[in-house]
């Protein structure tokens, strides 16, 4: 008897292990990067969006980070990045780009491309908590008069190396996915509401010159 429940007891192991062969460890939620999509006008000059870090899964230590987003539309121009984003900061209370470059996160010239990094500045690590978003940088940029309304600029990432998230021992966190954004140049909201104000005088004084029905 004490035979046949050790050989149960081993084939009920042999199975459990090929199950979790099988089906493998449990994965943990994605970490994404993302950006929003946007509407602007050309002229714009000082506009703004937030490039963010969506935590949906457990806590995890952060002590540095580096990103690279860029638009292939010349009409549009990266400025630079600052701490100040609508999401609480990564690092705030203990950025290094605070302490020591006032906020001022990016590291590159204005173009099409922007590259921003920063660490936490007591050389620690900052815990990123469950379920939550954080920001990365706020970033600033510019159209250009002769930006075409009806264009769409994609906001992308750098999938070869610019965007990596790290702790402070220098271990790598990965980076599940990446959300691109993008920016839709619409009309200036003058100019649209000239036309739609024509526009109702045009019928009201239509309606004024038709006859009444007797």
């Amino acid at each position: 008897m004490l035979m046949t429940v050790l050989s149960n007891s081993r084939r009920l192991l042999a199975v459990s292990g090929l199950c979790l062969a099988l089906w493998g460890p449990a994965q943990a939620d994605p970490i994404t990067l993302s950006t929003p999509t946007l509407i602007a006008t050309p002229g714009g000059v000082g506009l703004s969006f937030d490039v963010s870090l969506d935590n949906p899964g457990a806590a995890f230590n952060l002590g540095s980070f580096a990103l690279e987003i860029s638009t292939t539309y010349t009409k549009i121009t990266f400025e630079e990045s600052t701490t100040l984003t609508v999401a609480p900061y990564v690092f705030a209370g203990d950025s290094f780009d605070n302490t020591f470059l006032t906020g001022v996160s990016s590291t590159s010239s204005p173009g099409q491309t922007l590259q921003a990094f920063d660490a936490t500045a007591d050389a620690g690590n900052v815990l990123v908590p469950a379920n939550s978003t954080v920001g990365l940088a706020h970033v600033i940029f510019n159209v250009s008069p002769g930006a075409a309304p009806g264009t769409t600029a994609t906001i992308a990432f750098d999938l070869s190396g610019g965007n990596s998230l790290s702790q402070a021992n220098f271990t790598p966190i990965t980076i599940d996915g990446f959300q691109d954004g993008a920016i839709d140049v619409v009309p200036e909201p003058s100019t649209t509401l000239l036309f739609a104000t024509g526009l109702a005088w045009l019928m009201v004084r239509r309606a004024r010159r038709r006859p009444a029905v007797q």
